[in-house]
């Protein structure tokens, strides 16, 4: 157990541990997506516990987010996702690329029940796979990366690293856009998460909480899955054009992040000139 570890050294020895943990999920037989988004956590608390000294203190338990809920953002947090996963969708749609076709019952519920259906399984994500991805990504290495690089370049950082976390699951198991291909498949997620960081990153450090990054993460992935569950590809293309990784999505979190990466520079310059 390290006492004096740099922040940098605590960033690359988290990383390390969890592409670790991601390659070993990856390769255990009859593998599943929970377990997998769990690795960035448990990288997490390995760190905390065992290499480093900083869960034997309150501060170091709640330097990740945890006592916030940060509800002012929450509104937010759902919409923005949600909208432009739904955009991509209604571009494939447009573009002739998909039909929709609605099936008789939502997860084995009649459609009345959709909006209850729906909100159990967003709060669901909220405290298991999505903050078992979030509370790593950007509760513990996200801050350790801006007090080494500037909440910029840490921005982007947190969002590679997240993008390639992905691989060994795309690479190593069929439980993981297995209709893509391999290469594709590595290639939009790593892209999309660049830009996916960065934003999802500003909430986080602007509302303080690890909470609002699990929400977005999980209004994300669960309007994913309700639209992939009534939509029907006609051609090729629709598994780029839509989806959690694909086209739109990419140019839409691109947009926001030019948009976060020009707030980040306006007020940084704003502070230099009033000192």
């Amino acid at each position: 157990m390290f006492s004096n570890l740099h922040s940098h050294t605590k960033a690359l020895i988290y990383t390390a541990i969890v592409f670790i943990l991601a390659i070993g999920v990856s390769i255990v037989p009859n593998t599943n997506s929970l377990l997998y988004m769990l690795t960035p956590t448990v990288a997490a608390f390995i760190m905390l516990l065992f290499v480093t000294k900083d869960g034997r203190s309150h501060s170091g338990w709640a330097a990740l987010g945890f006592r916030k809920c940060g509800f002012k953002w929450w509104l937010l947090c759902i919409t923005v996702p949600a909208v432009i996963v739904a955009l991509s969708y209604g571009f494939a749609w447009g573009a002739g690329a998909l039909v929709i076709d609605i099936p008789p019952t939502y997860a084995g519920y009649d459609w009345t029940a959709f909006p209850i259906v729906v909100a159990i399984q967003l709060v669901s994500a909220v405290l298991t796979s999505s903050l078992g991805e979030e509370l790593g990504w950007r509760g513990y290495l996200l801050p350790l990366l801006v007090d080494r690089m500037g909440e910029r370049r840490a921005l982007y950082a947190t969002g590679l690293i997240h993008g390639l976390w992905h691989i060994p699951i795309i690479l190593l198991s069929p439980i993981y856009h297995q209709d893509q291909n391999p290469f594709l498949a590595c290639l939009f997620i790593v892209v999309s998460c660049l830009f996916l960081g960065p934003v999802i990153g500003y909430i986080r450090l602007r509302s303080s909480s690890v909470w609002t990054a699990s929400i977005f993460h999980s209004a994300h992935n669960v309007m994913w899955s309700v639209l992939r569950g009534i939509a029907v590809p006609t051609s090729g293309i629709a598994i780029y054009a839509a989806g959690d990784n694909s086209i739109v999505v990419i140019l839409c979190y691109m947009l926001l992040t030019v948009w976060v990466m020009k707030h980040l520079r306006h007020h940084t310059n704003a502070r230099s000139i009033n000192t």
